[in-house]
């Protein structure tokens, strides 16, 4: 089912990065209720009697359950995604930051638009990428609903993730969300090099980690 994350021929550390520790998981997890729903569903035809109705209307209910899981799966998946994706913003920020003043304390926003008040040829800007920390947010702090009061203001999500009142993220979102951020860290990185490289000389990442600049 996630086979569509695996089409990158040269895969940027990035990519790396958030299939250890994010989509493995994921498919693992989707796999895994993809089994266990198989085998409550002939576990009940095997062990009961009721006719076919009856049969057909438990075991979409059994279907249901296990479609509930498999959105929550996605759902967290996406926190680790955003969880990654600033983690590598705060790296590369902090980069061409002078030690004095390095931080991990800003959000993903504030942390785009220090990178693009450096690089003013950007072409990420931070509001495009809100509609992902909303889904964040939605799936932390607000039990996966579509909009919810925060400080006294109302929040939510785009209408295109919602269903019923209640977030509705999908893979092909997930998909989407990691190859925007992939193209944002990729180009960020790119830039932050030239950066580093005109001030310093050049350089090479460790393991395929961003360089710890100074």
């Amino acid at each position: 089912m996630m086979d569509e994350f695996d089409d990158y021929e040269e895969r940027h550390p990035f990519d790396i990065d958030v299939h250890a520790l994010v989509l493995t998981n994921l498919k693992l997890a989707l796999d895994g209720i993809d089994r266990l729903e198989q085998e409550e569903i002939t576990s009940y035809v095997r062990e009961t009697d009721n006719d076919e109705a009856t049969q057909q209307s438990f075991i979409s209910w059994i279907q249901g359950q296990h479609e509930n899981l498999r959105t929550a799966a996605i759902h967290l998946a996406l926190v680790g995604l955003v969880t990654r994706f600033h983690h590598w913003l705060v790296t590369l920020a902090n980069s061409l930051r002078d030690d004095t003043d390095k931080t991990f304390d800003k959000s993903v926003q504030q942390e785009m638009h220090f990178l693009n008040n450096n690089f003013k040829s950007s072409p990420h800007q931070p509001r495009d990428f809100a509609k992902w920390i909303d889904v964040r947010d939605s799936v932390i702090h607000a039990d996966s609903q579509a909009a919810w009061q925060h400080e006294g203001k109302l929040r939510g999500v785009e209408s295109q993730f919602t269903h019923i009142g209640e977030l509705h993220f999908t893979a092909t979102d997930l998909q989407d969300a990691f190859q925007k951020m992939l193209w944002a860290i990729a180009w960020y990185e790119g830039k932050t090099d030239d950066w580093y490289e005109a001030k310093h000389g050049p350089t090479l990442l460790i393991r395929g980690q961003p360089p710890n600049k100074s």
